[in-house]
């Protein structure tokens, strides 16, 4: 275990706790030169859910929360990559990055479990229709079964290929919850992202089995929620 640098073209940084081969000394140039393109796809995903949230306002008739994440810390992309390169040893430097899809990203709110699959739907529809020059991937659906851990979203999002030269198969993650589910991510990550840094894989059991906890009794709020949603729609309240 040794020490690197790496830059994300604004701020040089210490990467520590990776083992730097070859290929994760390749992976962090490789880093350094994408740099500006992740940058760029951000700006590019950061109008595409500023339209899409207002469209959704239109169709829930409420508002609908959004933002856009920062760019995920390079030290931490450095610790994935290290990760993946660890397990697989046939995996390139470029592989690794490719695999890597949360470097960019942002979050949508919506109220009701119900709302969750229509904004999916309604964001697939709407990025076909108006951005043809973006290549959407599949979402993943998280909610009424949790990922180890706790995490409930559905995830999925976009290749922002618009402009090739600079951003050609940059991922942009969408991730579609509730402001419940958003809360728990709130207080979870935190927690797991100083475990992490300190060199360990998770908090103790007993936090994960908390979180894990608290993660279904929120599911099961949110589940309440959606089904007095729907009824204040049918009774014309919503």
């Amino acid at each position: 275990m040794v020490s690197g640098r790496a830059t994300d073209g604004y701020l040089t940084f210490e990467v520590t706790n990776v083992v730097l081969d070859g290929r994760m000394s390749e992976f962090l140039s490789l880093l350094d030169r994408k740099a500006q393109g992740y940058w760029a796809a951000t700006r590019v995903g950061e109008k595409l859910l500023g339209a899409f949230a207002r469209a959704m306002e239109e169709h829930f008739g409420y508002p609908v929360n959004w933002r856009v994440r920062p760019i995920k810390k390079w030290s931490r992309i450095s610790m994935k990559a290290a990760e993946i390169l660890r397990k697989d040893t046939a995996c390139t430097a470029s592989e690794a990055a490719n695999r890597i899809a949360d470097i960019a990203g942002g979050r949508v709110l919506v109220l009701g479990l119900r709302d969750l699959h229509a904004a999916k739907d309604q964001f697939t529809a709407y990025t076909l229709s108006t951005r043809k020059d973006l290549q959407l991937w599949g979402f993943e659906d998280n909610v009424s079964r949790s990922r180890l851990g706790g995490f409930r979203a559905l995830a999925g999002g976009v290749f922002i290929t618009d402009t090739p030269t600079v951003l050609n198969q940059y991922p942009f993650e969408l991730q579609i919850m509730t402001p419940l589910q958003d809360a728990w991510d709130k207080l979870q990550h935190p927690v797991y992202e100083k475990a992490r840094m300190s060199g360990t894989t998770s908090p103790p059991s007993e936090v994960v089995k908390w979180f894990q906890q608290l993660s279904y009794r929120l599911y099961r709020l949110d589940k309440a929620i959606s089904t007095k949603q729907e009824s204040f729609r049918s009774q014309g309240l919503l």
